[in-house]
């Protein structure tokens, strides 16, 4: 043997004792010997050492099973292996809960009796795709039977895991999504019922504006005949050449006219509050000269039907914020249901005061048929009338009176004793201080214009054109008439005072002709159109007209706005001023 080149850290120990005896009958002395006891206690040291190391490793792989273990077991989602006919191989805690079986005896059973018969096929398949993948990810949904919480709706998530004795096995994570699924239907639900609203209010939107627009064209074809009438009476009353015994019967004519212009106006009105549209001016309103105004106007009416009217004006403060025309109308309609309900010999009341500072009242009471309890927490109502009541009107009044009042930000209520007892309306408002910017507007005698003026009348309406025409030229007016777009835009060139013009026309609209029409200041203009909403009257600002007047149109009204258009420093001068 040549020790020289054998390596003792290689050797067995039986080969190292064999080594020893052969150099100590080799040589005889203990010198070799030493070394070799050296060289031996090194080796037995270092295999000490290496075998310190694997009892580490092997502890540290222990501790990883064991945490490997746990993760598996208390895991929140559930983890099976199956092989590849998709029997349990094995199972954590989360998969024996969501599977609702004992954890320890899932192992053995295929993973297919678990889920819902109508997804077993669903199953198969996901298992075939399974032996096909390489190291693809396979995953499918499906239902698993229904147990005590119900039926399940899973994600079966699957990827080949290679076990040690060459068995084909696959880790297998099971995802409950049932509550992220119902959540979605809910959320499908939930947006199918907002699309369904929403086309129901787009449904709805478009009915109302069908609707609208349908009152404003049923408007205008009532407004445009009564036109006519109303001028050529009042030509006639300013002409003082209607007989003593046509006067009541003429008279009796254009209050029904009157009344039945209120009428489309009541509706329009009512249509304007339900949307928030009613057009309101605000300026400082004296009350006490609003009521004055619209005594003197329905005084000949009481004394005719034998009422007295009795009225206080004690109000010290009787200054509001508002629009006087739409203040006027609420009190026009409480006199009005008044006078209807009082019979001849009856009494009716005005009473302003002060019941607080900045509190202006008015009462408006009466000794008629009184209203019956139960039709009071309604009177205010749209078309609420009592029941046996002589029927006169919409019974729109006091519920479009409400809305006004309602948009100045005051107050009105209604008391009755009962039936035959009377009524009486107070309505409040806000006090402001000073005297009005703007009062009533008077009913004041129209036509004394200070000069005589060029005016071009568009009308394409034959019996308002001449009645327009008519009054006009009896007024000293100079009017030349076109009776389309065309006819008036043909006269661009001629110099006219004011222009007076139908929105509609057979050709054309007025606001289109204004533009062609006025190019400086100097020419005033006024539409005279049977549409009258508030969008209306904006278009028509909004074209430059300086006024909007809907049709039926009095002599008073229509002559007053002409005379104040002309009265009034043109544009240009006061822009310079």
């Amino acid at each position: 043997m040549d020790t020289t080149t054998r390596h003792y850290a290689a050797m067995s120990r039986d080969e190292l004792l064999a080594e020893i005896l052969a150099v100590q009958a080799a040589f005889g002395d203990g010198i070799r010997l030493a070394d070799l006891a050296q060289d031996l206690r090194v080796h037995q040291e270092e295999l000490q050492a290496q075998q310190g190391q694997l009892v580490e490793a092997q502890r540290a792989l222990e501790d990883s099973r064991d945490r490997y273990a746990d993760l598996f077991d208390f895991a929140p989602l559930a983890f099976l292996t199956v092989d590849r006919g998709g029997v349990i191989q094995e199972a954590n805690l989360a998969a024996g809960h969501l599977l609702d079986a004992r954890r320890d005896r899932l192992p053995g059973f295929p993973f297919v009796v678990y889920v819902a018969e109508r997804d077993r096929r669903t199953f198969l398949d996901h298992l075939s795709r399974c032996r096909k993948a390489a190291d693809d990810t396979v995953q499918t949904r499906l239902h698993l039977r229904n147990t005590g919480d119900g039926e399940r709706l899973v994600d079966v998530v699957s990827r080949r895991a290679t076990r040690p004795d060459t068995r084909e096995i696959w880790h297998t994570c099971l995802v409950d999504v049932t509550a992220s699924e119902h959540s979605e239907a809910e959320r499908r639900a939930v947006e199918l019922e907002r699309l369904r609203l929403q086309h129901e209010e787009q449904a709805m939107r478009s009915a109302s504006e069908t609707k609208d627009r349908f009152l404003a064209v049923l408007s205008h074809e009532l407004r445009t005949p009564l036109t006519p009438i109303l001028l050529k009476l009042g030509a006639l009353e300013a002409r003082g050449v209607i007989p003593d015994e046509l006067r009541e019967p003429l008279g009796l004519v254009r209050r029904n006219i009157e009344v039945e212009a209120r009428l489309i106006d009541d509706l329009l009105d009512t249509t304007r509050i339900v949307h928030g549209k009613l057009h309101m001016e605000q300026k400082c309103v004296d009350v006490h000269e609003l009521l004055r105004s619209l005594v003197e106007t329905v005084s000949s009416e009481l004394h005719a039907a034998r009422l007295e009217l009795r009225v206080e004006l004690g109000a010290s403060e009787h200054h509001v914020r508002g629009d006087a025309l739409r203040l006027r109308q609420v009190f026009w309609n409480l006199l009005s249901n008044a006078q209807r309900h009082t019979p001849s010999g009856g009494t009716i009341a005005i009473v302003t005061g002060n019941p607080k500072p900045g509190c202006v009242h008015v009462r408006i009471s009466d000794s008629g048929s009184g209203i019956e309890p139960g039709l009071l927490p309604r009177i205010f109502e749209p078309f609420e009338q009592a029941e046996g009541a002589t029927r006169t009107g919409l019974g729109l009044g006091l519920a479009i009176s409400k809305g006004i009042v309602d948009a100045h930000h005051g107050s009105i209520r209604a008391h009755s004793e009962g039936s035959n007892r009377g009524a009486t309306f107070d309505v409040e408002f806000d006090a402001v201080g000073g005297h009005g910017e703007e009062t009533a507007p008077r009913q004041s005698v129209a036509g004394n214009g200070s000069r005589a003026l060029r005016i071009l009348l568009v009308e394409d309406h034959p019996d308002s054109a001449e009645s327009l025409c008519e009054l006009l030229a009896m007024y000293g007016h100079d009017v030349t008439l076109a009776e389309s777009f065309s006819a008036a835009a043909g006269r661009r060139d001629e110099d006219y005072d004011l222009l007076i013009t139908d929105i509609g026309l057979p050709d054309g609209n007025g606001l289109d002709l204004r533009r062609v029409l006025v190019h400086d200041d100097h020419m005033r203009t006024i539409a005279l159109s049977g549409y009258g909403s508030a969008q209306d009257v904006e278009r028509s600002r909004s074209a430059g007209f300086d006024r909007h007047l809907t049709k039926p149109v009095s002599v008073d009204e229509l002559m007053r706005t002409v005379d104040d258009l002309t009265r009034r420093p043109l544009r240009a001068a006061a822009a310079s001023a």
